[in-house]
């Protein structure tokens, strides 16, 4: 927190492995990516729209080497209709980075896309339930 309107400020900007999902789940190899992962991931790759084994996304290909990852449009958990569910499965996709959106600390930044589009630097505020996709540095 870098505002004091939302509590103790602590001047983190960068989520610590403590409060880190993919380190909390996956174990010491594994973190959430950063918002400059992402934006590397949109200027250096091509984004294609595909289906994979029925389920829609987007195939991120490196335009220097053979790598890839596919980025499933998973959702997100949110309200619709009063009620509390996964939303936009198959249309929509935004995964968590580990950077606060220092314009607005109730934000985080997010990579966020659907069929039409791709940002790799958007924010939402940070009680919206998202999707995690983990890198490793190994």
């Amino acid at each position: 927190n870098t505002s004091s309107r939302y509590g103790t400020v602590d001047g983190k900007t960068v989520l610590e492995r403590i409060d880190d999902a993919a380190y909390t789940w996956w174990g010491n190899d594994w973190r959430m990516p950063t918002v400059n992962e992402f934006r590397e991931l949109h200027n250096n790759c091509d984004w294609v729209w595909t289906t994979q084994e029925s389920i829609n996304g987007y195939l991120v290909k490196s335009k220097v080497n053979e790598n890839s990852i596919f980025l499933p449009a998973a959702g997100y958990y949110g309200r619709n209709y009063d009620r509390t569910e996964v939303i936009y499965m198959g249309e929509k996709g935004a995964y968590w980075s580990s950077n606060l959106y220092l314009t607005e600390t109730l934000c985080g930044y997010v990579c966020f896309f659907d069929s039409t589009l791709y940002s790799p630097d958007e924010y939402t505020e940070r009680i919206i339930c998202l999707p995690v996709r983990p890198v490793s540095d190994n």
